[in-house]
């Protein structure tokens, strides 16, 4: 009787651990195709990397690149070629493994206006451009550029813009990550304090000892809980507030902002488009606090808090018209507004889409 019983539980365990390897197999999928220029001759040596991720790759003889263990979701896949530019295709992977071929076009490019200016001046420009490209947390002051060599300046109407031919060495020692950053366009108007940027970007691994490693481990988990990344996650999954999230409606355009003194749940302002996506459904700004203890009381504001004169410390004001995927990824990126606690966590403390915390 004791052998048929563990026969029985062996059997069943064997079964349960195949369906769970068979699921597993069947939920990761692979992106692969050829990069062809505009001859239909393959590109042999091509960067293709899927921006905001640790995968990155050159294709070969054959222009071939593959990428596998893809979850579904959508993906930016981005081609890079010295001396012919770059182009982006968004991807979305929903039930299948996808073939992707593309053809890289020679496009005529307008030259933008080179000012040069003295080392006083540049120094200036380096200045503003650290600050709200890398952000101001404790993270992003230790960030290191290392070829800062590769930036262009231009300043017109109090708008300093920045853009690089190639990538933008970053080097993040609390994190532990290199990042490289194809930077398209960066613009700070001083006149109204605002920030917009838009590149792409690729995350390695930095080499250090066992004790390095467990601290960047830890170092990640902090920057993590309380990130847009664990936000759009969350609300991905539905369950923003059992994450520590309360999130209320904003009644007006300018700080200081009015908030609604009731929390509202996602299904208010989030649709679920299929499995895979989620789409923010709402005209106005949306006012979110990160506090496990607010959260589990479902904390309402008192009237004379409704007007918020300053932030939180993890307060953020956002907006956005996109749809977001299980990773966190958002598309759209110019339909999306952040300011306060989120808009000083900038690529300092930036992670990776595949990074998932303990």
């Amino acid at each position: 009787m004791p052998n048929f019983i563990f026969m029985k539980t062996y059997a069943l365990l064997v079964f349960l651990l195949f369906n769970h390897f068979n699921t597993v197999a069947q939920s990761h999928f692979t992106l692969s195709g050829t990069i062809l220029d505009e001859n239909s001759e393959p590109v042999e040596a091509a960067t293709v990397f899927i921006d905001g991720s640790q995968k990155i790759s050159q294709t070969d003889a054959k222009g071939r690149y593959s990428f596998t263990g893809l979850t579904s979701g959508g993906y930016q896949l981005v081609v890079n070629m010295i001396g012919s530019g770059s182009m982006k295709q968004e991807v979305l992977i929903q039930d299948k493994s996808i073939v992707l071929n593309i053809r890289l076009t020679t496009k005529s490019q307008n030259l933008k206006e080179v000012i040069i200016t003295g080392d006083g001046q540049r120094l200036k420009y380096l200045t503003t451009f650290k600050k709200f490209f890398l952000g101001e947390s404790e993270n992003a002051k230790r960030c290191k550029i290392l070829n800062l060599e590769v930036l262009n300046f231009s300043l017109e109407k109090q708008i300093l813009r920045a853009s690089t031919n190639d990538f933008l060495l970053i080097e993040n020692p609390v994190l532990g990550y290199t990042v490289k950053y194809l930077l398209r366009d960066f613009q700070y108007n001083g006149y109204l304090e605002t920030t917009q940027y838009h590149g792409e970007c690729i995350f390695e691994e930095m080499e250090g000892s066992d004790a390095q490693k467990q601290t960047w481990l830890e170092s990640r988990r902090e920057a993590y809980y309380g990130s847009l990344m664990h936000y759009l996650r969350s609300l991905h999954k539905g369950d923003i507030k059992s994450q520590g999230f309360l999130t209320y409606k904003v009644t007006n355009d300018r700080l200081p902002a009015v908030i609604n003194i009731d929390a509202i749940a996602p299904k208010q302002f989030a649709q679920r488009v299929d499995s895979n996506l989620i789409r923010i459904r709402y005209k106005r700004r949306l006012y979110t606090i990160y506090n496990r203890d607010l959260a589990a009381r479902n904390y309402s504001f008192e009237k004379k808090d409704r007007i918020i004169t300053q932030f939180k410390d993890t307060g953020s004001i956002f907006s956005t018209d996109g749809q977001i995927d299980s990773k966190g990824n958002y598309f759209s990126y110019k339909a999306l507004l952040i300011q306060g606690y989120w808009g000083r966590k900038r690529i300092g403390d930036q992670l990776p889409y595949e990074y998932v915390p303990d």
